[in-house]
């Protein structure tokens, strides 16, 4: 592979592996890639690495150790979610009504928003995007975490609390004095 990217230059080379990798993924010629699938989650995922979506049902609980998720993670009503030493590349939504959402180790490359449900623990993890955090009826604890963008939060029964935290952009309603 290395004489690969000396003899051609590092951008045809580049350009050779992209379009492998994209006709690997055809369906037919000149089509584009199958939209990602839906992965349901009900149990406990191990040192495994899922392509699309991944969404806990409703009344489900799901644990993620050492997962890595390309799309993004959806967390129905009545459903936990307990995220370990896991990368998810796309957001993570919690719907209302969901009971607990736990992050540890984690890195979430685009945005947190968990609203209208249970508890809510962020800790010793990474949010790229935005976090959102309202109107939650158990306890919202975040410590050592850090947030690319805003930390928002509003209208949770008792004010977050947490030490640790890092923000690059604003934080705002009850996580402003985090």
């Amino acid at each position: 592979m290395n004489r690969l990217w000396f003899s051609l230059g590092l951008p045809l080379a580049l350009s050779l592996c992209l379009s492998h990798a994209v006709a690997a993924n055809l369906t037919k010629p000149g089509t584009l890639p199958s939209s990602p699938t839906l992965t349901s989650c009900s149990g406990v995922f191990s040192d495994r690495e899922v392509f699309g979506d991944v969404q806990v049902a409703p009344n489900r609980n799901c644990t993620l150790n050492n997962t890595a998720v390309h799309g993004n993670l959806l967390l129905a009503q009545g459903s936990s979610l307990i995220v370990k030493d896991s990368n998810v590349q796309g957001s993570l939504k919690a719907d209302a009504g969901f009971v607990r959402l736990a992050l540890s180790g984690a890195i979430v490359g685009g945005s947190l928003d968990a609203g209208q449900g249970g508890s809510v623990t962020l800790d010793d993890s990474q949010v790229v995007g935005k976090v959102n955090i309202y109107r939650n009826t158990g306890n919202v604890r975040i410590t050592r975490m850090t947030v690319n963008s805003d930390l928002n939060c509003w209208g949770n029964r008792a004010a977050p609390a947490g030490t640790w935290i890092r923000v690059d952009g604003v934080q705002t309603g009850q996580c402003r004095r985090l």
